[in-house]
């Protein structure tokens, strides 16, 4: 293939994960779609909370979540034990530290924001690990099985598009040596950009 042809072939490829990347188009995929089953979500109706209402709450919206966003469909058994994960994984108190334990004892504290502020907790925690796997999968559909040379030209291309920002002990090395952080310079490009316009939107 001819270095040109290559060229393109890169810059093609790097628009393309670019599109997918785009944070509006994150936050149509992953984002608005949860928050809109949180907005229609019930909830507990104002039951005292105990562990089985908890548990029926946190296993009824993750369950809605994947059939309404994600399509895929989940048992009630399932949801539960994928949303006790997340919980245990990821969820954060102000009071009570990490975890589960910690989601449950906030869910029985009103004055801690109660079930809702876990719900809501439950909600982010989905959006993060959903925008992750988002990520993940764009990389892999455009990265996947494409040609060395096309990897070199990638990296390339990155190097010179934030020759500024980049550090010399990066830009010194041959793109060969760097084939494998393609998402991670396409990832720094993307925090690059932002900060700029950040900057750029506060003059």
């Amino acid at each position: 293939m001819a270095e040109t042809d290559t060229r393109e072939q890169a810059r093609a490829i790097i628009a393309a994960i670019l599109a997918d990347l785009d944070e509006d188009r994150i936050k149509q995929r992953i984002d608005e779609p949860v928050d809109a089953v949180v907005g229609r979500f019930s909830g507990h109706g104002g039951r005292t909370v105990t562990s089985e209402v908890f548990h029926i709450v946190v296993a009824g919206l993750l369950q809605r979540i994947y059939i309404e966003v994600l399509n895929k469909p989940m048992r009630k058994t399932d949801a539960l034990g994928e949303a006790l994960d997340l919980l245990d994984r990821h969820y954060q108190s102000p009071v009570y530290g990490r975890g589960y334990v910690a989601a449950r004892l906030d869910a029985c504290d009103p004055a801690h924001g109660g079930l809702q502020d876990v719900i809501l907790s439950l909600a982010e925690i989905v959006k993060a690990d959903g925008r992750q796997k988002y990520v993940q999968g764009a990389f892999c559909r455009h990265l996947a099985g494409i040609d060395w040379d096309v990897r070199c030209q990638i990296v390339r291309l990155l190097l010179e598009q934030d020759v500024p920002f980049v550090p010399e002990r990066l830009s010194g090395h041959p793109p060969g040596l760097l084939t494998d952080e393609i998402a991670a310079l396409i990832c720094s490009h993307l925090e690059m950009d932002s900060i700029l316009h950040g900057i750029a939107s506060r003059q």
